[in-house]
């Protein structure tokens, strides 16, 4: 298997100030990260720092929500900041009103819940474990307390030190798909004209023309769309395990033909696959679509209502089994046994 750009090391964390080398080798990563998402419909410039990597919408202000991967002396983070201050921080406010609208509000616990298991969330400093369900007035409270104490809203992965220099030879990948994980959600939440829910008429209110000829067919509108023709409407009632389902679905498309293909994550090749396997627990399978998309796993459990929850190296998260396809046996084994919750202070 081929080496990461970081392939962080004790010096790494143990260095009052980052190294040049360590700052070349962000910016390498940054680099190869930055194209993934703006393939995902996030166009983000990049700022590499002595010890971390900020991914910004181009043209941002100061205070907009931010893609982060840091590093210290505790281990490494890759989270999405959401600043409550100044009092005009856009972003933030439009989260705040978004939370306040039953519609809006269930697809952001939707988004929320879909994240893979060892993320949490909060205020920065206070962030716990995302647990299915996310509770509608759990985030609200989540936000007041942000804006009352000044703190941005924090979502992320912390990944203590120890676990980083254990698996220094694929925490690389880990780490991109971590900060990929978290494009939907930042887009969800990211204020611009197609996503103002500041405005006083907001795009998802308007309405249509008494001939019925003025159509919305806006990305909201879509979505909206989605969630009424849900595939999942007529399957028995939920059981009384929670379950990680985003009620939005990712949409596939076709990375840019721009994006150089070493940056890209290649589909399964049939060589690698067995369509005559079928997907239960235990079966290695390789993932199909969405940010995880060519990666390999093991199914830990499945729901009854076709999703499984899949162990991905370092992540765990839930995928539609239609995603999924049964995948021959590769040069390493998912690390299960150190796949485990903890509380790191952003």
């Amino acid at each position: 298997m081929s080496q990461g750009p970081l392939h962080l090391s004790a010096e790494d964390f143990d260095a009052l100030e980052a190294s040049q080398e360590l700052r070349a080798r962000l910016a390498s990563f940054a680099r190869a990260a930055v194209l993934r998402i703006r393939s995902e419909g996030f166009g983000a410039s990049v700022e590499v720092r002595a010890s971390g990597i900020r991914f910004v919408r181009d043209g941002a202000a100061a205070d907009a929500l931010q893609l982060v991967l840091e590093v210290d002396s505790v281990g490494i983070e890759v989270s999405m900041r959401v600043p409550s201050a100044p009092a005009s921080a856009k972003d933030f406010r439009n989260l705040r009103e978004c939370a306040r609208i039953p519609e809006p509000l269930l697809q952001l616990t939707s988004l929320l819940e879909g994240l893979p298991e060892p993320f949490a969330m909060g205020p920065s400093g206070e962030a716990t474990p995302i647990a299915a369900p996310v509770s509608p007035d759990s985030v609200r409270a989540m936000l007041l307390r942000c804006e009352t104490s000044g703190v941005p809203f924090w979502v992320g992965w912390s990944v203590p030190r120890d676990v980083a220099e254990k698996h220094a030879d694929i925490l690389d990948e880990e780490l991109e798909d971590a900060v990929l994980a978290l494009v939907p959600v930042a887009r969800f939440i990211s204020w611009d004209e197609d996503n103002d829910y500041l405005a006083p008429e907001r795009p998802r209110m308007r309405v249509v023309e008494a001939d019925g000829d003025d159509e919305d067919d806006s990305p909201r509108q879509r979505q909206r769309d989605d969630l009424e023709h849900d595939e999942f409407e007529d399957e028995p009632p939920e059981p009384s395990v929670p379950l990680f389902l985003p009620l939005v679905p990712h949409h596939k498309t076709s990375p840019p033909h721009e994006l150089p293909r070493r940056f890209l994550r290649r589909a399964a090749l049939v060589t690698e696959v067995d369509p005559s396997v079928p997907v239960e627990k235990g079966t290695r399978v390789r993932v199909l679509a969405g940010p995880f998309l060519g990666k390999v796993g093991v199914v830990q459990a499945l729901d009854g209502r076709g999703r499984a929850r899949v162990i991905l190296g370092l992540l765990a998260t839930t995928l539609a089994v239609t995603d999924l396809i049964a995948a021959r046996e590769r040069d390493r084994k998912p690390l299960g046994s150190s796949h485990r919750r903890f509380k790191r202070v952003p």
